[in-house]
């Protein structure tokens, strides 16, 4: 499948990916991205830009290389680099790869709570190059490892303090991060992940993604066109008047502080 872009329209020769959702999507560099979705896909994309200003986009499923025959939803995803990156979704799904997607290792979660929803992954630099493993998913569920953990190696599962879904995770510092889901919940981290704080939204709409373009100004978006802004690290959420009622799935700033 080839997909061509510009700023102003997207035109495609296929369905775009896959029958069904998309469920999440990251760059790793200026050429490649990682998307998953319905049906147990995640597809390699390999795009390149045009003269005009436009970039052609052709993608690759790597569903194939999964150690056994998958049928549940992948909802998020996350890369160190071209090689390096994690997958999580339904039945408590977590895959890593090292190769680009070539072969990839579940990861199995002791003690397991049976058919749990994983719904967002993100990879945290913490110090000079080590980096954390982070997952959020149903009933409040936050769980953290290194990112070098071996098989068998138990998890850090965290009290977050809420049974709200959780589906949206942005770090703003090493030790201080925010999650959010259904029910309007926003928590904050402020010692990586011993205690979490939950702020006042004002809304109990679901919320989907969150982002921050520094340690205090940030927006979340959720259902029914929820719009949300902060401007002093999440203290207060300000609704933003806008006439969307459709579902909002992702906000984010294309700097350092990002997305999901």
């Amino acid at each position: 499948m080839a997909l061509t872009m510009n700023s102003q329209n997207w035109n495609s020769s296929f369905n775009l990916w896959w029958p069904g959702y998309i469920y999440s999507g990251v760059t790793v560099n200026d050429g490649i991205a990682y998307f998953c979705g319905a049906n147990a896909e995640v597809q390699k994309v390999t795009f390149t830009y045009n003269d005009d200003g436009s970039a052609t986009w052709v993608s690759n499923s790597l569903k194939a290389n999964f150690p056994y025959n998958i049928t549940a939803e992948f909802y998020g995803i996350d890369f160190i680099n071209i090689s390096n990156g994690w997958v999580v979704g339904q039945r408590n799904y977590i895959f890593h790869t090292v190769n680009s997607g070539v072969n990839w290792t579940r990861y199995n979660i002791t003690p397991a709570v049976p058919n749990r929803n994983y719904n967002v992954v993100y990879i945290n630099l913490v110090a000079d190059s080590a980096r954390e493993v982070w997952v959020a998913g149903e009933n409040g569920a936050i769980l953290k490892a290194p990112s070098d953990v071996q098989v068998g190696t138990p998890w850090t599962t965290l009290k977050s303090g809420t049974t709200a879904s959780l589906n949206a995770i942005c770090f703003t510092l090493d030790s201080t991060a925010y999650f959010a889901g259904t029910g309007g919940v926003i928590l904050k981290t402020s010692d990586n992940g011993n205690t979490f704080k939950q702020l006042t939204t004002g809304t109990s709409k679901t919320l989907n993604s969150i982002s921050f373009m520094d340690e205090n100004y940030g927006f979340a978006v959720g259902d029914s066109g929820t719009f949300l802004k902060t401007i002093n690290a999440g203290e207060t959420w300000i609704p933003i008047p806008n006439d969307r009622t459709k579902n909002l799935y992702c906000v984010r700033f294309l700097k350092r502080y990002s997305y999901r």
